[in-house]
């Protein structure tokens, strides 16, 4: 009897929590669907009731499978190719097809029941399935051994980015480091607005001892943390005869990846433009980026197309993913940091809100890509070395020009104040894909206006 007592009153408990939790979804639509912080609140929500779910008699997810289908057009309605459409169940766990030539896709292998699809394509916006301009997402049903068809989209092109009235140029100091040799530099703190938030960079160009008026290379290192944390950094590749500006795209805005990207987009065009300075080799420019902030990069790298190489060290390139890995953390063996997973059940559940998913995994968006040096170590607790490899198997398919370097044991960040063998090993490896990458060579000039 005690027992029956129990089971049913978790039942009781069971129904009453599911009952909230419409109530509250319900309720909470209009601040979901208008804000961000909106969407993040109900979607940590729908996680923890899943969990709690969970814990009662539900099965695992279908084992049975089905095809979606369509095609990928753009705004005047001509067949895109070379899209890719991708699809997730609640886990993480994605299929995708790549557009033909008239622009069809086939995604088999799709979980039974429902799921949105996502089309992304170099030049265009990411989009996810509706079938309304109405609608936010629309869920595609999918029957056991069956094709569901008619889930075509509709690309927009890119936005135009966004011009800064001015940059303002305030203090320069002479600054110096003795690593890989002595290097003196001198540095200048640059700032712009751009949608009521001062974007701060820093430039670092060599000190010479004799004047010349040869252009040099730059980089554009795009940090995940206060800039000037990184000077060492940034005073590492002056000393190979670039000039680098310095900027953290993540620190300036609340999460807001996309505001992030067009931060730096900004910063990166500007210096193309030799706005920042009249040094610069503007056929010679590559790029640099790490952990979280190699998010923002990528999808300026999407969207800037003079860059002729870049570098991701320990960064993130597949969400999806990482959501697997963390729900699945049991046998993956991925340890997540504390509020980290919480941050990406924040995002909703990827196969009904996977707008964030696709925008931030850069293993989607491979074809668009230039030539990467892909960098990671299998010691990284923070984001694990998978990434990289998964990155790396993209970038194949797409035949995309790539190298890949594993460090085993080496850890998220590297040490860039008292370099270990593995961290001089890595540098090397990112100086000489630069020098190759950026060797000068006659090449025409992407005539980039602020329209494009």
């Amino acid at each position: 009897m005690i027992g029956m007592h129990r089971r049913h009153r978790g039942r009781g408990i069971r129904i009453g929590l599911t009952l909230l939790a419409v109530m509250l979804l319900t309720t909470g639509w209009w601040s979901a669907n208008v804000t961000r912080k909106g969407q993040a609140t109900v979607s940590v929500l729908a996680h923890r009731v899943e969990q709690w779910r969970a814990r009662g008699p539900h099965g695992p997810i279908s084992i049975e499978r089905g095809s979606i289908g369509g095609a990928v057009y753009g705004e005047d309605g001509h067949p895109l190719s070379g899209a890719v459409v991708v699809v997730s169940d609640r886990y993480g766990k994605t299929v995708s097809a790549v557009t033909d030539a008239q622009g069809r896709y086939l995604i088999e292998g799709v979980p039974a029941g429902s799921a949105v699809p996502a089309a992304t394509r170099q030049g265009y916006e990411d989009q996810v399935f509706r079938r309304a301009v109405w609608e936010g997402t629309s869920a595609v049903r999918v029957r056991p051994g069956k094709t569901t068809s008619g889930a075509d989209f509709y690309l927009q092109r890119y936005a135009a980015l966004e011009a800064p009235t001015d940059v303002d140029r305030w203090e320069q100091v002479t600054v110096s480091n003795d690593y890989p040799r002595p290097v003196t530099a001198l540095r200048t703190r640059l700032t712009f607005e751009r949608g009521g938030c001062e974007v701060t960079s820093y430039l670092y160009e060599p000190v010479l001892e004799a004047e010349t008026e040869d252009k040099l290379p730059g980089i554009v290192a795009a940090y995940p943390g206060e800039t000037l944390n990184w000077e060492p950094a940034s005073l590492a590749f002056v000393a190979q005869g670039y000039v680098v500006l310095g900027i953290s795209p993540t620190t300036m805005r609340d999460l807001d990846v996309a505001a992030d990207t067009e931060d730096l987009r900004v910063a990166m065009r500007l210096f193309y433009r030799g706005v920042l300075s009249d040094r610069v080799d503007r056929r010679r420019i590559g790029a640099l980026g790490g952990s979280f902030s190699s998010m923002a990069l990528v999808r300026a790298l999407q969207r800037e197309p003079y860059v002729r190489g870049a570098v991701l060290l320990g960064g993130l390139a597949d969400v999806y993913l990482l959501r697997h890995d963390i729900y699945h953390s049991g046998y993956t063996g991925y340890n997540v940091r504390p509020t980290f997973d919480w941050a990406v059940w924040s995002m909703g559940r990827p196969d009904r809100l996977p707008r964030m998913y696709v925008e931030n995994s850069a293993a989607y968006h491979a074809r668009g890509l230039p030539p990467l040096c892909v960098i990671h170590g299998t010691g990284d607790a923070v984001i694990p070395h998978n990434q990289s490899e998964r990155l790396a198997e993209m970038l194949a398919q797409a035949g995309q020009p790539y190298e890949l370097h594993i460090y085993r044991g080496t850890g998220h960040y590297p040490g860039i104040h008292d370099p270990d063998p593995d961290t001089e090993a890595m540098y090397y490896d990112m100086v000489r894909f630069f020098a190759q990458r950026l060797a000068p060579r006659p090449q025409s000039l992407p005539g980039l206006t602020w329209e494009q």
